[in-house]
């Protein structure tokens, strides 16, 4: 009974809210369209989220996951993910609306979450044991090879999962479980992958692509290695939210790549502490026009002298026999 009235008071504290919720949440609705069976559906996502952490505040628009705009707060200005989308950006006018729901998703933070602290649970997702298996230490838990494509070897941390302990029962933070490379991590537990966004081919300008997934809340930090050294020069994070309440990010390092290449993608979630590490080292490369030329006169080469051996045994064999 004292649990349901501590929920019921908890309720009551978001009433004086309501009258916050911004008018496109409170606008009547257009009609609900009748979706024909030959049609494909679509989904557009605009999602603007607030926290504690840094970014303090952002704004992603996505279609189908695929993110197609943020938004600069200190400039007021829509950023667009491609330079095609410039001019749909610039296009836009709803930045009134924007500023109004962060200013209420702010407000909802600063008012309505001291609160409900302690209240309402933190879901970080769950944590479990997986069968036979508790590590003593870190050192026991070995990274797993996933596949790739474009073809190129990752290698990746998935299976390292960090409980935090409330700081009254005076357990530190620790490592206490590890689960099964074919499960699914829990929300909030980071995935990096590694990958080049154009076929590898050895001495040729391509990008490396640091794709992060499972994301929840929206705060990292991306670091790159090479040959487990730092390296500079690393593009802007993009960070875009997906359907289930979390979120996605991706960075990028222009490089050539060479044949002893080792990269390394150092994810921290800065929340808990957090780090996933994707390895990427060269693999399957294609064949550069060095080789291509090499092969094509060799083949060349081999015919004329096919050719040539073919008209010798012809001649030979046409001669007349001598006779005894």
């Amino acid at each position: 009974m004292d649990h349901d009235q501590s929920q019921g008071a908890a309720l009551l504290r978001l009433l004086p809210f309501l009258w916050l919720l911004p008018q496109s949440w409170t606008a009547p609705r257009a009609p609900t369209p009748v979706w024909r069976d030959d049609l494909e559906n679509h989904t557009f996502l605009h999602t603007i989220y607030c926290q504690d952490w840094s970014p303090s505040v952002g704004l992603s628009e996505t279609y189908d996951e695929d993110q197609l705009f943020s938004f600069n707060f200190s400039q007021n200005v829509r950023v667009p993910r491609l330079p095609e989308f410039t001019d749909w950006a610039q296009k836009a006018g709803d930045s009134s609306n924007i500023f109004f729901d962060k200013t209420f998703c702010q407000e909802m933070i600063q008012e309505i979450g001291p609160n409900l602290e302690g209240q309402i649970p933190v879901s970080r997702g769950p944590v479990w044991f997986s069968p036979g298996r508790r590590p003593s230490s870190e050192a026991q838990l070995l990274p797993h090879l996933s596949s790739q494509s474009p073809p190129s070897l990752t290698l990746s941390l998935p299976s390292l999962l960090y409980a935090m302990f409330p700081p009254n029962t005076g357990i530190p933070s620790k490592l206490v479980t590890s689960f099964p490379h074919t499960s699914i991590p829990p929300p909030g537990i980071p995935i990096t992958e590694v990958y080049t966004l154009k076929p590898l081919e050895f001495g040729k300008p391509n990008t490396l692509v640091c794709s992060v997934s499972n994301l929840f809340p929206p705060t990292l930090t991306v670091n790159w290695q090479h040959q487990f050294s730092p390296v500079e020069g690393a593009g802007p994070t993009f960070v875009s939210a997906v359907d289930g309440l979390s979120f996605q990010a991706f960075s990028y390092l222009n490089f050539t790549p060479a044949p002893n290449d080792v990269y390394s993608c150092i994810v921290t979630h800065e929340i808990d502490g957090y780090t996933a590490i994707a390895y990427w080292v060269p693999q399957n490369a294609l064949p550069s026009d060095l080789l291509e030329n090499v092969l094509c006169g060799v083949a060349f080469g081999l015919g004329v002298l096919g050719i040539i051996v073919g008209l010798v045994l012809i001649i030979y064999f046409r001669r007349p026999c001598s006779g005894g």
